[in-house]
């Protein structure tokens, strides 16, 4: 990084920080100063495409309003240029995603071609309002609705916004004049104007929220998944056993294990930025240590058969386990799915099979009480199958389920 590049990281890091802090002013420069590095690199982008100027002043407007309602996922000890050119490219490839157009042959570019350049030219955007509104805060359209869309007097705003459009009703008065024009089916925005609505009655943002929504997620799956077994299966009848409760425990260590490995991973695919500090071999470690500890057991082992310590106590009991494990996983991964959502994941295929290997974790440790069968081979087999096929469902239903 150039000591250009260097400046302008610490300019745009310091009004982010005030900014995350409640400071409406800086948060307002800030966003001023996004707006001309991000209509520069969406007008290159668009121009090499061959798409319009009013194209691409929609995706800038798509993408201030992505930095507002995610800047919780911005993470104080990061660079803050990565964090935004990620959101800047991620919204450049969906857009190109949905409008169908080929993404193959786009150059991968380092973040700090984003700030290399800047354009403050603004045009009128096309974009919808009402698609516009519906992303930001309650407070911030509550008061664009009554004194823009709903045509109400300055007096009748004015009351409108004393009930709890703001701490300060007079702070609303920043929000008036969003720039609506043309007909009531295609409402325009003016890019300026609704800077000034997203910086208005700005609120502190508290730091580890992410973390405590995927902590919250993930007792609530464990919970689910536990009921599921009581009410299904129930626990093994031997379970007080001391051996039985010893080969218990040996599953939910390697359940848990799988957990410990793919949560950390979970929390950073959740911050634009860090996603790219995904390491599949610490991932998958547990299982594939598993699995070799079980092959060496089945070639050195003399103590049971094969079949046993490959297929278990009975001949379903490698079809109950896929099915139990699978089953007690969904809600975990249903829960998952939408504590991810709190955040603003990149990859989102990635970020989909690493919540469905931390669910299938999840239902594996539900399903250790019930199980019968007692050898580290079944276990390395059939609960690492039900793993995988819990990660390849959270890699089929990212794309679609946490696009955002």
């Amino acid at each position: 990084m150039d000591e250009r590049a260097q400046s302008q990281e610490h300019e745009l890091r310091a009004l982010m920080t005030a900014g995350l802090d409640g400071d409406a002013i800086a948060y307002h420069r800030l966003l001023e100063r996004l707006t001309g590095h991000l209509r520069a690199y969406y007008r290159n982008r668009f121009a090499r495409i061959g798409h319009g100027l009013a194209e691409a002043e929609d995706l800038l407007q798509e993408v201030l309003i992505a930095v507002h309602t995610h800047r919780h996922t911005y993470d104080l000890l990061q660079p803050f240029t990565p964090w935004i050119h990620a959101i800047a490219r991620y919204k450049f490839l969906d857009y190109l995603r949905r409008t169908k157009y080929s993404f193959k042959d786009m150059p991968i570019e380092r973040a700090e071609e984003l700030t290399a350049d800047s354009d403050m030219a603004a045009i009128e955007s096309g974009l919808d309002l009402h698609r516009l509104m519906s992303q930001i805060s309650l407070k911030a359209r509550k008061a664009i609705q009554y004194v823009k869309l709903e045509g109400l007097s300055e007096r009748s705003g004015y009351a409108m916004r004393n009930i709890g459009v703001g701490r300060k009703g007079g702070r609303a008065s920043r929000l008036e004049g969003v720039g609506v024009t043309g007909s009531q089916g295609e409402r325009s925005v003016n890019t300026d104007r609704l800077i000034d609505a997203l910086s208005a009655n700005l609120e502190r943002v508290s730091h580890g929220r992410l973390g405590k929504t995927l902590i919250l997620a993930m007792v609530t799956g464990g919970a689910a998944a536990f009921a599921l077994m009581l009410a299904t299966v129930g626990p093994r009848p031997d379970l007080q056993s001391t051996a039985h409760l010893e080969w218990s425990a040996i599953k939910l260590l390697y359940a848990l294990s799988v957990i410990g490995a793919g949560v950390p991973f979970l929390i950073r695919s959740m911050r634009p930025g860090s996603e790219n500090g995904t390491h599949w071999p610490v991932i998958l470690f547990p299982l594939v240590a598993t699995i070799v500890v079980a092959f060496v057991m089945l070639v050195l082992g003399r103590l049971q058969p094969w079949r046993e310590m490959l297929f278990g106590a009975s001949t379903f009991s490698p079809a109950r386990c896929l099915l139990c494990i699978t089953f007690f996983s969904a809600i975990p991964l249903a829960v998952l799915i939408w504590a991810l959502r709190k955040g603003a994941p990149i990859r989102l295929r990635i970020c989909g099979a690493i919540a469905g290997i931390v669910a299938g974790g999840l239902g594996a440790a539900a399903y250790g009480l019930a199980c019968m069968s007692d050898t580290i081979p079944f276990i390395a087999i059939w609960y690492g199958a039900a793993i995988a096929i819990c990660a390849v469902v959270g890699a089929q239903v990212g794309p679609s389920l946490l696009r955002w």
